[in-house]
């Protein structure tokens, strides 16, 4: 629910920029993007509204999806408990969001080859923050 919220605030986001008609070109859309005002709030607000989109994503699943799996309780509960966390530790989940997003950047960069490698160091880890 919330990737298909974030899909259709994007899409709303640079309709309402830039208008409903996609652009001609890769060409003159990377110049609609680079060289123009318009361009340049979509890269800012819509990176800040990404990172608004990424911090729910965080305080909803940090700990929730660990403990879906370790104990006997429903998903409502367990985003409850993932957020009171967050909200208990916002420094050290802050440094883990980082370190995540990071890891998957890295992973991302060899044609997203390093995947293969990040996404389970980074499963393993968060199943020792969940223990934390």
């Amino acid at each position: 629910a919330i990737f298909i919220t974030w899909l259709l605030t994007a899409k709303f986001f640079y309709e309402h920029l830039f208008g409903p008609e996609p652009p001609a070109s890769l060409s003159s859309f990377i110049a609609q993007i680079f060289a123009t005002g318009r361009g340049w709030t979509l890269i800012v607000l819509g990176h800040a509204i990404g990172f608004v989109f990424a911090v729910v994503v965080l305080c909803t699943s940090v700990v929730a999806f660990p403990l879906l799996l370790d104990r006997d309780v429903g998903a409502y509960e367990a985003i409850h408990t993932s957020v009171r966390v967050v909200l208990a530790n916002p420094i050290v989940m802050a440094v883990w969001g980082l370190i995540v997003a990071v890891g998957l950047i890295v992973g991302s960069l060899p044609v997203f080859a390093g995947l293969a490698v990040v996404l389970p160091i980074l499963g393993h880890a968060t199943w020792h923050v969940y223990r934390k």
